[in-house]
């Protein structure tokens, strides 16, 4: 019996459970909680050129989701 649903460390108590890894979503790859967009498809976009606003506006993040994206995918 291992854990289905991770939740990683994240600098602000407040972002704890935005970006989790459940290997029942995306083969365990990180995402985004709330939206269920992982977090290395929104990093790709952003290395590709893209600005953030418009990457959070086609998933419908918020800008925080965005960064969070790019904090953990690092």
């Amino acid at each position: 019996s291992l854990p289905v649903r991770l939740y990683p460390a994240m600098p602000d108590f407040a972002d704890a459970r935005r970006v989790v890894i459940d290997a029942r979503i995306a083969f365990g790859r990180p995402i985004i909680s709330r939206v269920g967009i992982s977090t290395s498809s929104v990093v790709r976009r952003i290395n590709a050129g893209e600005e953030p606003s418009e990457i959070a506006a086609d998933y419908g993040m918020d800008d925080s989701e965005g960064g969070l994206a790019i904090l953990y995918d690092q």
